[in-house]
């Protein structure tokens, strides 16, 4: 499953437009609901989003970090009530932006493409499992009604990272108009959709985001792909340190000993 963050971007949307105007003591005037009371919400609705994220790689640090934002709210029970300086709100705004931010760039959820090859597929899943990775299967997503294309569409728009499985399935050959192909030996090569669905994440994500394995057997592969990183599906499980080298390159904060894992 994917990792949804569409509340955590909501976030982030409503804080980057709250407005800190007139100083607080004047505030109780306004209608609005003041932006310490507004903050104390966002604060809270990312309290909650985190704890139904309990498998987050840093989500002990980003508690930590929610808690020393929270103490600076003020104790309505204490002498001074409810005030707060502009800029202490200000700073408190600024430091919840930069949390929510942090939070979205170290977790993203990757899109495996694949073929035929099940086998290929379950493991490199079962390898960003280990990495504590959210992943996404297209045939695993519920289909809600979608067609093929709306469905992919919706699920990719929730990924930030694509890894691509090239595997042998289907054969092919150059036709030559006015030759006979009857003699020329066709070559390995990727299903459609997998080539199709490698040019789509290029234009989305950008090559750094997009990891490409294939087999250990020579397959054709695309010829205007240049610059995207290929790897070898070796029996060895050589490509898995490649892949988390690639992945912390992405900006994908993966611990030590989670890289053991697989």
């Amino acid at each position: 499953m994917h990792l949804d963050k569409t509340k955590l971007r909501q976030l982030i949307e409503k804080a980057n437009t709250l407005d800190i105007g007139l100083s607080n003591g004047f505030q109780t005037i306004s209608k609005q609901t003041p932006p310490a009371k507004q903050l104390s919400t966002l604060l809270s609705g990312l309290s909650g989003w985190l704890t139904k994220h309990p498998n987050l790689t840093n989500g002990a640090s980003y508690g930590r970090k929610l808690a020393e934002l929270k103490s600076k709210l003020p104790d309505s029970n204490s002498r001074q009530g409810s005030w707060i300086s502009d800029q202490a709100l200000k700073e408190l705004r600024t430091g919840l932006i930069n949390l929510l931010r942090l939070i979205d760039k170290e977790n993203k959820s990757i899109f495996i493409v694949h073929g035929r090859d099940l086998s290929m597929r379950d493991n490199v899943q079962s390898a960003l499992r280990g990495l504590g990775l959210p992943t996404v299967i297209l045939e695993r997503e519920d289909d809600g009604g979608q067609t093929v294309i709306e469905k992919f569409i919706k699920e990719a728009d929730r990924c930030e990272y694509a890894v691509i499985l090239c595997s042998a399935d289907d054969e092919g050959r150059l036709r030559v108009k006015g030759r006979s192909n009857k003699d020329a030996p066709t070559k390995p090569r990727a299903r459609q959709n997998v080539v199709l669905e490698l040019g789509y994440f290029l234009a989305k994500l950008g090559r750094k985001n997009v990891f490409v394995l294939h087999p250990e057997e020579a397959i054709e592969q695309p010829s205007d792909f240049t610059g995207v990183v290929y790897q070898t599906y070796d029996k060895a499980g050589k490509w898995k340190a490649k892949l988390v080298r690639e992945l912390k390159a992405a900006g994908f904060k993966i611990p030590v000993n989670f890289s053991d894992r697989i």
